[in-house]
């Protein structure tokens, strides 16, 4: 789905009609690299006619070996300090007018003879160009957020970035790339690029600034296809002025288990069951991982057939040589408040990395539990409260009869809960769709690889009858560039409100892969559009999958 283009000092609202992109995260990897956006886009908007001057003199440098010298540019480039601050800032800022999109999480202010428009927005990457409307040149300023499942370094990012530019047959030369600082506190790098593309030849600079959160990217350039005519000015004082934020998602995560029969609300939703368990007694294991490092774990175990006060000492015993032991005196009662739950506190050393750990003792109908949960030291001034609130949460046979695990999505902002396979993975988004959810890459190995993706948007006109609802959905689904079939489509309620299924299948264009989608699509107050979207590959869909598909839709709740 096509994301919607924020507009100076206002937030986004949802797009009126989706594009043939959807689903296209199933066959290839999300998120598009600013770099490659840079590096693909923009090159080919120097191709444009009022560039076939610039064009010519490179064909004619190339001939007579006279081409640009990176030796000499590299040269020139200035010395700057480490901290970026609208303090140190080199202009006067006090006219510059402020852009600011809430749901994104982004500010900052440009010059008051510049337009900030989109770009691009898709595959969660939003691109924002600044444009000196009195400046004909072909030098481009280019801001982007990408939302991302964890956390890189910007030195990775930028790696990978300037991979992608090799991809599509660019070499690029790094010049003084430096540690940063951004208002706020925000770590990043910046570096100056010299890329050299192949069509047309052309040497293209560019300085680029990355900053990283957990879950979003930003990433500045400043972009000429004249590595002579390169001023800096005011994209740096624009970064002077930078604020990013990550939006506080009013989401949570509640996971039921079948062994036990136990539900606990998990610390955040970016937290990830993994399965297989290790043990047998094991309950529940649940993670957030960043890179190849556990930033936090939240573990449950079962232990039968000890009386609860010897379980209870000997695993005090077990662990008061860790490191800054401590019994502490924090009252949290569990399964409402009838069983109260003792409390350890400890640092613990793990493949190199230093650990605050909590552990927690309780008894229930005769069973011994053990909750652990850790985080690394770093991390650890919010992380006892958001324990001891995820262990206060736990209750037992809330959900009953399970044959599996699951997990209940609910969304505060839209008043839903939405109910999927405990191993999935949960992707929220800033923007547009409200919420992705993505089968473990275990499962994606075996060929069964799904996604589901809940929207809403208003259609800002009545819609009348689930005829008129079709017509709107039909019309987005045939686009040109695409071939669709559909297969089925049916009647059906969701959570008592009349609703649309339909089933297709299409070919998609990147990768020519046929993939298969169900939707249920629904109108809540006249013309909010809510729409359930899941799809998997066409070559392992079959009535299992379907089924899976309707039966996770049916759970859609309305709080």
């Amino acid at each position: 789905m096509r994301a919607p283009s924020p507009t100076p000092s206002a937030s986004s609202s949802p797009p009126s009609s989706s594009s043939s992109s959807s689903g296209r995260t199933i066959a290839i990897a999300a998120g598009v690299l600013i770099l490659s956006v840079g590096g693909f886009l923009v090159y080919k908007k120097l191709t444009s006619a009022s560039n076939k001057e610039k064009q010519q003199q490179l064909q004619d440098e190339k001939k007579t070996g006279t081409t640009t010298s990176i030796s000499n540019i590299s040269d020139k480039i200035e010395k700057e300090g480490n901290v970026y601050s609208e303090s140190n800032a080199t202009s006067d800022l006090s006219m510059w007018k402020v852009f600011e999109d809430k749901q994104l999480g982004i500010k900052f202010k440009y010059p008051a003879n510049y337009d900030v428009v989109s770009l691009t927005s898709e595959f969660d990457s939003y691109v924002f160009q600044v444009v000196n409307k009195d400046d004909s040149s072909n030098v481009r300023i280019l801001i982007q957020m990408e939302e991302q499942d964890e956390q890189i370094s910007p030195s990775d990012y930028l790696q990978n970035a300037i991979h992608a530019l090799s991809l599509i047959g660019s070499s690029v030369q790094k010049r003084n790339e430096k540690v940063i600082t951004l208002p706020g506190g925000l770590e990043g790098k910046e570096v100056e690029l010299l890329t050299t593309t192949q069509s047309p030849q052309q040497v293209v600079r560019t300085w680029v600034l990355v900053t990283t959160l957990p879950t979003k990217s930003v990433a500045v350039q400043y972009v000429s296809p004249d590595p002579q005519n390169f001023d800096t000015t005011v994209i740096k004082n624009i970064v002077r002025t930078l604020q990013v934020t990550e939006k506080q998602y009013a989401v949570s995560v509640r996971a039921h288990t079948a062994n036990q029969k136990l539900s606990i609300t998990l610390p955040n939703f970016r937290y990830h069951i993994r399965k297989p368990y290790i043990s047998a007694d094991t309950v529940l294991s649940a993670s957030i991982i960043s890179g190849n490092q556990i930033s936090s774990m939240i573990t449950i175990t079962a232990h039968d057939g000890s009386d609860a006060t010897q379980f209870l000492t000997n695993h005090k015993n077990s662990i008061a040589s860790k490191t800054s032991f401590s019994a502490l005196t924090d009252t949290v009662k569990v399964a409402h408040g009838s069983v109260a739950a003792h409390l350890f506190t400890f640092t613990e050393r793990r493949d190199d990395i230093e650990y605050l750990t909590y552990h927690a003792v309780f008894a229930h109908h005769g069973v011994n539990f053990l909750v652990e949960a850790r985080c690394q030291v770093k991390d650890g001034d919010a992380f006892k409260g958001d324990v001891l609130k995820a262990i206060s949460s736990i209750t037992f046979e809330e959900k009953k009869g399970l044959q599996e695990d699951l997990i209940t999505y609910t969304n505060g902002t839209h008043k839903f809960a939405y109910e999927m396979p405990a191993e999935y993975y949960i992707k929220q988004h800033a923007v547009y769709p409200i919420v992705t959810f993505s089968s473990p890459p275990t499962v994606a190995q075996q060929g069964l690889k799904s996604q589901t993706q809940i929207a809403v948007r208003d259609i800002q006109s009545p819609i009348t009858s689930l005829h008129v609802l079709r017509q709107i959905l039909m019309s987005e689904l045939e686009q040109p560039d695409t071939i669709m079939e559909v297969l089925s489509e049916k009647n059906v309620t969701v959570d008592g409100i009349p609703a649309l299924e339909i089933v297709y299948k299409l070919k998609e264009p990147l990768t020519q892969q046929v993939l298969v989608f169900v939707v249920t699509a629904f109108v809540k107050d006249g013309s909010n559009v809510f729409s359930l979207k899941s799809c998997t590959l066409g070559a392992v869909y079959n009535q299992s999958a379907y089924h899976s598909f309707t039966r996770e839709h049916s759970s859609f709740k309305f709080l």
